[in-house]
């Protein structure tokens, strides 16, 4: 049950990412049409002069960045949104200090991203209908954790969100760390810049873990003496 509390509420929340790419390419009106298709011939090249670097495929390809851009920011939007909702509950009902003071920076930090996306995404979230069932698979996530945290209280509570908060920002990381290099422009710069607040507050999830595992322990052997 502890190994579930450290890594595994947040499995799913970032789904989105996986599927951006492949968004990008089927959102984009130009790249399916006239895709080559197995046993078919590829005569892209010669109905189309200007492919090949021409200036009509460098167009596309810079309009399916920023597609592939707006929707990794649309992703990490309502990610940075579910993590602000979820860490106001914890302010509200932790027992710890300690939690409840991690909490209030969680709100704070995700809450300065929550407005950078916004302003960078405007109106331009995309709303086809994979971008539909992702974001409702992040909703789902979101609403299990908020359900599995109204179902504690106390020191249960505590680990619970203190866990969900080391599987969320380990999954956070690495998607981070990957796209520094596949996203452009100003969300590119948002993200590196994210890099080594998802490293602190890692840090600071886990060290709260252990502490609270120390804290556990403890009575456990206090509970033995008696």
């Amino acid at each position: 049950m502890r190994m579930l509390l450290r890594t595994g509420f947040y499995a799913a929340g970032l789904s989105c990412l996986l599927s951006a790419a492949a968004f990008a390419q089927q959102s984009n009106p130009g790249t399916d049409r006239g895709a080559f298709q197995p046993g078919q011939p590829n005569n892209q090249n010669q109905s189309n002069p200007e492919r090949n670097g021409q200036p009509g495929e460098q167009s596309a390809n810079g309009q399916q960045g920023e597609q592939l851009n707006y929707a990794i920011a649309a992703c990490l939007l309502d990610h940075n949104k579910a993590e602000v909702e979820l860490s106001k509950m914890a302010v509200d009902h932790a027992k710890n200090d300690q939690v409840k003071q991690f909490a209030e920076q969680m709100v704070k930090d995700h809450t300065k991203m929550v407005e950078k996306l916004q302003q960078f995404v405007g109106s331009h979230e995309t709303n086809d209908r994979r971008s539909q069932i992702d974001r409702k698979i992040n909703e789902r996530c979101a609403e299990s954790m908020r359900k599995e945290l109204e179902g504690k209280t106390g020191h249960e509570f505590d680990a619970a969100y203190v866990g969900s908060q080391i599987g969320g920002h380990m999954q956070m990381l690495a998607a981070v760390e990957v796209l520094s290099d596949e996203t452009t422009g100003d969300l590119q710069s948002m993200v590196k810049e994210a890099k080594p607040v998802v490293e602190k507050h890692l840090k600071q999830a886990k060290d709260l873990m252990e502490k609270s595992d120390a804290r556990q322990a403890s009575r456990s052997r206090d509970d033995s003496s008696r």
